[in-house]
């Protein structure tokens, strides 16, 4: 299951109280969860109801060493453990059950109970049994509200298309070895102090942060229909961040991150080093660098833009999520609307591009990929599946929430919504990188233009908190997109504007993308031959609860029409006062 939240994202936002540590867990959480289920499914009915036809039982535990570092010190320092639980209890039967419906109160919907969310750390087992009671009643309740709500808003209303709420799915037993958990905290806190300090080298920055967060996830999952599921997973992450202002006062943010299922595979401090040197040097180039002027025309997005505009553009619509039938808090993901929704079975890419995702890849080219899982939230093992084929949109990544065009699930779910995960962008039209920008100059030699475009990294979404009223604007304009069917993506970070005339470049800086539509994707006129694996963030558009980072793996592309608008004419003031750094000689 994938569990990995970007957790030093979200400590940036809200730093969250210790727990206390505990002992490892073996059949304990099981057996609870086995027994109470057990007593639920024969013994739980209230009046004339017949019982719940279904539950489930998930319970996470999560071991997490999450540090923070800024200008050479440490800000935040966390090491805790604690376990959350979720239950899925629906009355009614496969075809039409409790939910996809919102009928009771704003407390119930958000799992605010008296009781919450948290199950004991502890292996005990009247403690852990004495949660899922009440959390299994609570949730009975909750379901017998909504499906006669639900029964009541259909014998009222007219529901075109509405296939079943619930698939039936093959019954698995899957369990893990357990994994140690043990990050070199002291290793670590040294060497994002270290990485951070680089930063004091560069007195035009303004806020920079380096995190390590190190993550022991163990999920346990059992269901009425007799699947059950223990699985390990370790995760660390490595995520950098650093912002300025130009001098007109527009904020220019930048990250990098790094991810890995062991330390090994996070690169040497002194790789990471490089990275944090390159990183602040780019920026504070783009400094100086003059406004872009407002362009339309053919752009070639390279490397990590081409990668993040798939992210940010197609992703988290390859993912399928049920409209709820009425309003509510559980429909405020619906109101975004999937623009590719109604495009099944037709062509959205050029026929050169397929789309495959495949939680179950570990490598590619010798490069360990990362997101991957053995079992998705529904307790389903994940299938490799062709998304768009030659340019045709094939299916979506599914739960086992049926759709008008798969009856069952493909293993993609979380938190019960169907998500992409790992995702490769093959093409059968390749071009080597000069062949790409040779053919980029062609293009707009054809349009009389005096100048065309190149990204080579467009913004991210974890690179924004350093500006939230951006960020809140785009995620504002993301969701209006999706209901009026337009897609959105941040904007180019490092763009470069190529003279037709000797091909020489000219970084800019301040363009945002225009009136972008899908049709947009079949304007693509080849790809690069350099596909590689580019970590993502996920998360914020898709549906689900947390945010987490899985790899995408694509090639450089060249789109025949774009629009770009010049910057926005307010920015905020520069600091009255120099950045003290300037004044004094850095220390590392």
């Amino acid at each position: 299951m994938r569990k990995f939240f970007s957790s030093f994202f979200l400590a940036v936002i809200l730093l969250a109280s210790s727990l206390p540590a505990h002992a490892d867990s073996q059949e304990y959480v099981m057996k609870a969860m086995q027994d109470e289920m057990a007593r639920s499914m024969t013994r739980l009915k209230l009046n004339d109801h017949p019982g719940p036809y279904f539950i489930s039982y998930t319970i996470t535990q999560y071991d997490t060493l999450n540090l923070l570092a800024s200008g050479g010190s440490i800000a935040s320092d966390e090491n805790k453990c604690w376990r959350d639980l979720k239950v899925d209890v629906r009355e009614g039967d496969y075809k039409l059950d409790s939910s996809n419906f919102s009928a009771a109160s704003l407390a119930g919907q958000a799992g605010i109970l008296p009781h919450g969310n948290v199950v004991t750390v502890e292996d005990n087992y009247d403690a852990i049994r004495h949660t899922l009671w009440l959390r299994t009643d609570a949730a009975y309740k909750t379901a017998i509200k909504n499906l006669e709500a639900k029964k009541n808003y259909l014998a009222q209303n007219n529901v075109r298309e509405r296939p079943d709420d619930m698939s039936k799915e093959k019954t698995i037993i899957i369990v893990d070895k357990p994994l140690k958990f043990d990050a070199d905290g002291d290793r670590w806190r040294a060497t994002i102090k270290s990485l951070s300090a680089i930063f004091r080298q560069y007195p035009e920055i303004q806020h920079s942060l380096v995190g390590f967060s190190a993550s022991g996830c163990n999920d346990w999952f059992v269901n009425s229909e007799g699947t059950r599921c223990r699985e390990y997973q370790n995760q660390y992450l490595i995520t950098v961040m650093a912002s300025l202002q130009a001098d007109d006062g527009m904020q220019l943010a930048d990250s990098r991150v790094f991810a890995g299922y062991s330390e090994s595979d996070l690169p040497t401090k002194e790789a990471l080093a490089q990275s944090v040197k390159a990183m602040a040097t780019s920026l504070v180039k783009l400094k100086s660098a003059p406004l872009a002027d407002e362009y339309r025309g053919p752009i070639l997005l390279e490397g990590q833009a081409s990668a993040e505009f798939f992210n940010q553009v197609l992703r988290s619509n390859l993912g399928h999520a049920q409209e709820n039938l009425a309003s509510g808090l559980e429909n405020a993901h619906s109101a975004r609307r999937n623009p590719l929704k109604e495009l099944y079975g037709r062509r959205i890419l050029p026929e050169f591009i397929t789309i495959t995702d495949d939680p179950m890849a570990k490598t590619f080219k010798g490069q360990t990929l990362f997101g991957g899982y053995k079992v998705d939230d529904d307790g389903v093992q994940p299938q490799k599946i062709v998304l768009v084929d030659k340019g045709i949109l094939k299916t979506f990544c599914t739960s086992r929430t049926p759709t008008l065009h798969t009856d069952h699930s493909n293993g993609h779910s979380v938190n019960g919504v169907g998500e992409s995960n790992i995702l490769f962008i093959d093409s059968s039209n390749q071009l080597s990188k000069d062949q790409l920008k040779a053919k980029l100059i062609e293009l707009g030699k054809k349009e009389g233009l005096k100048s065309v475009m190149i990204a080579r990294r467009l913004s991210t979404y974890d690179a924004g908190i350093f500006d939230p009223a951006s960020m809140l604007a785009e995620v504002k304009a993301n969701v209006a997109n999706g209901s009026t069917g337009g897609i959105n993506a941040r904007a180019p970070l490092f763009l470069y504007s190529v003279s037709v005339d000797n091909g020489s470049e000219q970084l800019v800086r301040g363009a945002q993308f225009s009136a972008l539509s899908l049709r947009l994707l079949r304007d693509i006129v080849c790809t690069g031959d350099d596909a590689k694996p580019y970590l993502g963030m996920q998360g914020l558009f898709a549906g689900s609860s947390g945010l987490s980072y899985t790899d995408l793996i694509s090639p450089s592309v060249l789109i025949e029409e774009i629009e770009l608008r010049k910057p926005e004419r307010e920015t905020d003031k520069l600091p009255y006062l120099p950045n003290p750094y300037s004044e004094s000689k850095p220390t590392s």
